[in-house]
């Protein structure tokens, strides 16, 4: 199965119309149709319900679609850790914190790093405790800092302690 297949059907699937895809993927209509044909002999059944110029996903084209685009979000990934690997002091960096830290430590820590590494930029994400662990099991987030340690977040993670943080209680003194 080649990768364009993929590709092709996913824009057929989101615009339920062979002449816009094709227009949005910038080639013709008659070579589109003959690509979506070559996948469908390929899987041995019909993946869309042809109704004159519209088609529709049938129930083997749903079932396709879902797959068909957790092979594009992996190819994505590939790709971006090729492109790391190539160029290791660019690229993008997801990152996730809790709020407290956004007014003191990781502007410091980014800095820091942006100096060390200029062509490296970041996408921020600041959310309580279980958005960015489900952010991070998803894929989301390439690191996050929270107050869970690699053991507690499974086999796959791994933590690194930072620093420690006193915490005080204050009480308001009545005259």
């Amino acid at each position: 199965m080649e990768w364009q297949y993929i590709k092709y059907f996913l824009k057929v699937a989101e615009y339920e119309h062979m002449t816009k895809a094709s227009q949005e993927l910038s080639i013709t209509q008659p070579a589109l149709s003959r690509s979506i044909s070559k996948l469908e002999e390929e899987l041995r059944v019909p993946l869309f319900i042809r109704e004159n110029k519209r088609i529709k996903l049938n129930k083997y084209g749903r079932m396709f679609r879902e797959h068909a685009f957790s092979i594009q979000k992996e190819m994505e990934i590939a790709k971006k850790n090729i492109e790391e690997q190539l160029h290791p002091n660019q690229g993008e960096i997801s990152i996730g914190f809790f709020h407290t830290l956004g007014i003191n430590k990781l502007p410091s820590l980014l800095a820091g790093f942006k100096a060390k590494y200029p062509k490296t930029t970041f996408k921020l994400k600041q959310a309580n405790k279980t958005i960015l662990i489900d952010s991070l099991y998803n894929g989301d987030l390439d690191f996050c800092f929270t107050t869970l340690t690699g053991e507690e977040l499974g086999r796959n993670y791994k933590s690194i302690d930072l620093w420690e943080e006193k915490l005080f209680f204050n009480r308001f003194k009545s005259s």
